[in-house]
């Protein structure tokens, strides 16, 4: 079980130093590289391997395939909020669209379970951590993987970056391990961790309804270039915070949402349904969400709205002319911008030389990357 430590590691990187020999001074012996190497390889005779001996190593395999995959941001074109549910979650009809915005997520064999990832705590509550365990206790295996996380969604900002890590996890080590969960599988894992995990799985363009779990698959949306405006939220439990900020007034009945599919399946995105049920609250709750929507909406765009339940902004281009003259608007606001661009589920998928490469049977260290472009450029 790979668990989160409060220092912020988790159990199989941790080093422990008690009952490790050490060398006892010698009288006019220079203790020297040489010296120290001498002493190492007769402590790993006797069974030492390093700081940490009789735990698993968690370094990966060197002799072993890379598996890269790309976990792709959200956006929420439309998002409505219906009511409560005598559940306790809310009702939602939203639709979503992945954007070319991406952590990068590798992973390779390993004797034991690990992850690297800055800018990203390593708690209890980690999707990355609870996906991997998850995985492992499904399918009842021991098998371990080293897991490093270039993360570059900011945190807690509406763009879904945890929810798009944990299924990247669900898919890279279901493929590393030669699992062969089904979709459908996969899908049903991914609901355990969170209502934006089971989109994530897949991507592209999707209506949710309920709980935000229950989703219909929609024809990829006409391509549009993204201005992003990426604010970071103060609280990771801010979600939980901007429902409880939420008046009737905010509430909806979910026509905008399935107006907006319609449109989609016809082949068009409908800018008069490109709203938000948290406008009001993030208004209130962050200053910088009313001046980038002014800012975008002045640089002519098509439409601007909330990202989520924020604080992210983003406005709809046609072009990638119009929408780089949005992005000098908001950054002389003061505020950040990025280009970003739609993306559909088969840029999300691991290449067929990736998969290949994964089954060559003694095959040196490889880099699969998915077939996307560069998902993180300005």
């Amino acid at each position: 079980m790979l668990r989160a430590q409060p220092d912020g590691t988790t159990d199989a990187s941790r080093h422990s130093h008690e009952n490790t020999a050490r060398p006892e001074p010698v009288e006019g012996r220079a203790w020297g590289p040489a010296t120290f190497a001498s002493w190492f390889d007769k402590l790993a005779r006797r069974g030492f391997h390093g700081f940490g001996a009789g735990r698993r190593p968690m370094t990966p395999q060197h002799d072993s395939p890379t598996l890269t995959v790309s976990a792709f941001a959200k956006i929420n074109l439309t998002l409505e909020v219906l009511g409560r549910r005598d559940d306790g979650l809310h009702e939602v009809a939203t639709v979503l669209q992945t954007i070319d915005l991406a952590d990068g997520l590798r992973f390779r064999h390993a004797e034991a379970m690990s992850l690297r990832c800055r800018g990203m705590p390593r708690t209890p509550d980690n999707l990355i951590i609870r996906a991997a365990n998850l995985l492992r206790d499904a399918i009842g295996v021991s098998a371990g993987a080293w897991i490093h996380c270039a993360k570059r969604i900011p945190l807690a900002a509406g763009l879904g970056g945890g929810s798009a890590d944990a299924a990247a996890t669900l898919r890279g080590l279901n493929q590393l391990w030669g699992v062969g969960l089904d979709e459908e599988r996969l899908l049903e894992l991914a609901s355990l961790l969170g209502a934006d995990v089971p989109y994530a799985l897949r991507g592209g363009t999707a209506l949710a309804t309920g709980n935000g779990r229950t989703l219909k698959w929609l024809p990829d949306a006409p391509r549009h270039w993204v201005v992003l405006v990426p604010l970071h939220g103060d609280d990771p439990a801010k979600t939980a915070e901007m429902y409880r900020r939420l008046l009737p007034r905010d509430m909806t009945d979910g026509t905008l949402a399935r107006r907006q599919a319609v449109a989609i399946t016809a082949g068009a995105v409908d800018y008069g349904c490109v709203r938000s049920a948290f406008l009001r609250a993030a208004e209130d709750r962050w200053p910088e969400v009313s001046r980038a929507l002014d800012a975008l909406l002045v640089a002519a765009a098509c439409a601007a709205t909330l990202s989520g339940a924020g604080p992210s902004v983003v406005g709809l281009y046609r072009t990638r002319a119009a929408a780089l003259e949005g992005m000098k608007a908001v950054r002389a606001e003061g505020l950040p911008a990025r280009l970003c661009r739609f993306v559909v589920p088969a840029d999300a998928r691991p290449s067929a030389a990736c998969r290949r490469n994964l089954l060559v049977a003694g095959a040196g260290p490889q880099q699969c990357q998915t077939n996307s472009d560069e998902p993180d450029r300005p």
